[in-house]
């Protein structure tokens, strides 16, 4: 299939036309009454189906059109679901070289959200769902913070799509209105949201009279309004753009009947001088969290063709992944996860990058060197010019948009193709690459096209990065090419929040000075002069990316974090300093980690244990799980919840263990809640592949005559001389509590329904019988079901 084009959708417009025709039956029906109606039906379906394969955006622009009269308006909003679809449906992946499409429900993983300290404690065992935090009737504005990379757009992007085609039942009948705040600031002169979305955005998909038509949606209450990045919207404009959604929700939604989801890089969420503004227009913040263990396999799983077609080990990844947890942690951000799979597929041999700068950089060289083989009909290389050419001219061209929309006060991340054009003029004029002046603009052209590095904005006169941060690395890595001249110039930006990720790569990428360490060390020096606990913040996460381990650095810093920590009052400072702490905790260096737990002991005896329980999943599973074991062994009840709530946000099988220690807490102490939350989370963990034989290496209580049959009854596979496993064990108590367990696995959940479910006396005779009568069952008993039974789950 051409990447570049999507198949003419004629046959889900035919499903789209028939469900249009049945949601107006009785119309329908006089009009079939009779036989020319039948006749004048069939010839009208005939057409419309003949004019939708033919001329696809034509007919989609006139069905807009009729839906602009009274009457119609369904037909203009099927029009504008069908152009969404056409307009973000389709997402190039420039990384690993695939085209794919967004599904909700197919080729989309649901991320996972965590409540942050300003939204109400989450359910302290099984968190609910990405899926019922969206579609939450009681709470319809949501504000989701990232970090970069970790599929904020990509979220909203699958929303408008998975929506317009009635992928959740939840959200059927409401209009997706994806915004890019970035392009609604740069507006001039500035507008209301509301005729920016009438003026510009509907008229693109399609609505040709769309004041009248959003005011009614909107008066409905169903709308989806999707505003991705306010991070992006830069300098003066920053202030209005808040005043412009307070005041659309005010004028156009006072109720808060529509759902609204708006996003924003957390680092800069945080640094906002008025954080609550948001809250106080109903907003309920959630944290885009890291992927988890399973997301990570299922993610790389979902590209096995791309593995396949590359001839490269998929296992191998794996393993090269999970082998070291400080690699592990990164991957758990999708775009650094993605940028991994492009650099083990397409690179020589099988290596993974290994700090956060290798990402970026393997990453980039990677895409503009992917076409320098030979072309078959012309024997030319398909790349005419040098990759080391054209990672200059990101750099510099990255470097210098940035100063200048510093001076401009405006966001640096779109900008005109002369402009990049000049800089790669500049260079060649300078003598700094082996291509001509007049060349540049194929030079541009060539990383646009053949890189797939810059994209072209709607209007075709603007252009961006392919990500915002591959635009704040290549910034970051041309100032460290300057050596001392760069890190002075980085330094008049410590405190400016549109260089702050620029300030973190420069961390990450300087291994062959001592710049990267002197910027730290500076960060440190002003956060204490200045009294600014941002800047130490900036430090903390500075230094947890550094190449050069510098541990005595670090540990004066987390020393710092922590006197810092303790001395702050404010909530969201507290947070901003947390997260820092936690960063920087995260390291190999033994005395680091053991420097950590003491720390985190010590808010826990200052009484800061809830807020350090909402962030610990930030923290590799092996750190988290150290003082986590503390808080389980603790003999307050409350201490061991505490440490539930904390293991409830790992899916890794190190954590089975110390549930299964809180288990036997819970039942000894009669704390039946704790014990069947804890037993719904065991039961989920169990579906993943080894989880059974790593609960039954732990310890099982002594079990009297009664008990022993009773395990039997639930679970009757044991061999009569073998003793109870814990696995039997656990369904057994699970079976007493009423617990079935929430797995997402189908095959699983089927398991625990058999083995759990109420069984009358006959069948329970025949439940008895069944490892003893294989041969004569199978054919009344779901294949499925049994094997898990009796060859994929161990005894």
């Amino acid at each position: 299939m051409d990447p570049q084009h999507q198949p003419k959708p004629s046959t889900e417009q035919i499903d789209q036309l028939l469900a249009f025709v049945s949601a107006h039956k009785e119309q329908v029906n006089d009009i079939l009454n009779n036989a020319a109606g039948g006749i004048i039906t069939v010839v009208v379906i005939s057409v419309i189906v003949f004019l939708a394969r033919q001329f696809h955006s034509q007919f989609q622009q006139f069905i807009g059109y009729l839906g602009s009269f009274r009457g119609l308006s369904k037909l203009a909003w099927w029009a504008y679901r069908r152009n969404v679809i056409d307009q973000y449906g389709k997402l190039i992946n420039i990384y690993l070289g695939i085209t794919e499409f967004l599904s909700l429900n197919q080729v989309f993983v649901p991320l996972t959200l965590r409540a942050t300290r300003r939204t109400a404690t989450p359910n302290p065992t099984q968190p609910p769902s990405t899926q019922a935090i969206l579609t939450d009737p009681e709470q319809k504005r949501l504000l989701l913070l990232g970090a970069p990379g970790s599929g904020k757009s990509t979220l909203l992007r699958a929303l408008a799509v998975g929506i317009s085609r009635h992928e959740w039942p939840q959200f059927n009948g409401l209009i997706p209105v994806l915004v890019s705040l970035r392009d609604y600031a740069q507006k001039e002169p500035a507008q209301p949201l509301f005729t920016w979305l009438t003026e510009h955005e509907l008229p693109r998909f399609g609505i040709a009279k769309p004041h009248s038509l959003l005011a009614a949606m909107l008066a409905k209450g169903r709308v989806l309004l999707l505003l991705d990045g306010l991070d992006e919207v830069a300098g003066e404009r920053f202030d209005s753009i808040n005043r412009a959604i307070a005041q659309f929700l005010t004028d156009y939604d006072p109720k808060a009947q529509c759902r609204v989801l708006l996003t924003c890089r957390e680092q800069n969420y945080d640094a906002l001088p008025d954080d609550q503004h948001y809250p106080r227009l109903g907003f309920k913040p959630y944290r885009v969290a890291e992927l988890r263990d399973a997301e990570i396999r299922a993610i790389v799983h979902r590209r096995q063709t791309s593995f396949t077609d590359k001839q490269k080990s998929l296992p191998n990844y794996l393993a090269q992944v999970f082998r070291d947890s400080s690699i592990l942690q990164l991957h758990r951000n999708p775009l650094l996860l993605t940028l991994s799979m492009g650099v083990f597929l397409h690179k020589p041999g099988e290596e993974i990058p290994h700090n956060l700068g290798q990402f970026y950089e393997q990453a980039l060289d990677n895409l503009l060197r992917r076409h320098d083989f030979r072309e078959a009909h012309s024997g030319q290389p398909a790349n005419r010019y040098k990759a080391e050419c054209k990672f200059k001219v990101l750099r510099y061209f990255a470097h210098q948009n940035l100063m200048a929309a510093s001076i401009a006060n405006r966001d640096f991340e779109t900008f005109n193709f002369q402009d990049i054009k000049a800089a790669a003029q500049a260079l060649a004029e300078q003598g700094r690459v082996d291509y001509k002046p007049d060349a540049a603009h194929e030079v541009v052209k060539e990383i646009q096209m053949q890189a797939g590095l810059l994209n072209a904005l709607q209007d075709g006169n603007c252009y961006l990065y392919a990500h915002r941060s591959l635009n704040e690395y290549c910034a970051a890595a041309y100032l460290n090419r300057l050596n001392a001249a760069g890190f002075d110039l980085l330094s008049e930006h410590l405190t400016d929040t549109a260089w702050r990720q620029v300030i973190i790569f420069y961390a990450a990428i300087d291994d062959d000075n001592d710049n990267a360490v002197h910027l730290v060390t500076q960060l440190q020096t002003l956060a204490h002069s200045e009294h600014n606990p941002q800047l130490l913040a900036l430090a903390g996460h500075c230094a947890a990316v550094l190449v050069q381990p510098r541990p005595e650095l670090r540990l004066s810093l987390l020393a710092d974090l922590a006197t810092a920590l303790q001395a702050e009052t404010a909530i969201t400072m507290r947070e901003t300093l947390l997260k820092s702490l936690l960063a920087l905790g995260n390291s190999r260096d033994t005395a680091l980690r053991q420097r950590l737990d003491v720390l985190m002991r010590q808010l826990l005896e200052a009484g800061h244990i809830d807020e350090l329980i909402d962030e610990i999943s930030r923290l590799e599973t092996a750190v988290a799980l150290q003082f986590l074991s503390y808080l389980a062994s603790s003999p307050e009840p409350s201490r061991k919840i505490t440490a539930l709530r904390g293991l409830s946000q790992f899916d890794s099988l190190d954590t089975i263990p110390l549930l299964w220690q809180l288990l036997g807490d819970f039942r000894a102490v009669g704390e039946a809640a704790s014990a069947s939350a804890t037993l719904s989370r065991l039961l989920v963990l169990l579906a993943e592949d080894g989880a059974v034989e790593r609960l039954n290496e732990c310890a099982v209580p002594l079990l009297d005559v009664a008990t022993r049959q009773q395990v039997h009854e639930v679970y009757p596979f044991l061999p009569v001389a073998q003793p109870a496993t814990a696995f039997a064990v656990l369904l057994l108590w699970a079976k007493q509590a009423g617990v079935a367990g929430a797995a997402t696995d189908t095959a699983w959940q089927d398991f625990l329904g058999l083995v759990l479910g109420d069984k009358t006396a006959a069948e329970l005779k025949a439940w008895l019988k069944l490892p003893r009568d294989k041969d004569k069952w199978t054919g009344r008993v779901r294949l499925l079901t049994v094997g898990r039974v009796l060859f994929g789950v161990p005894v």
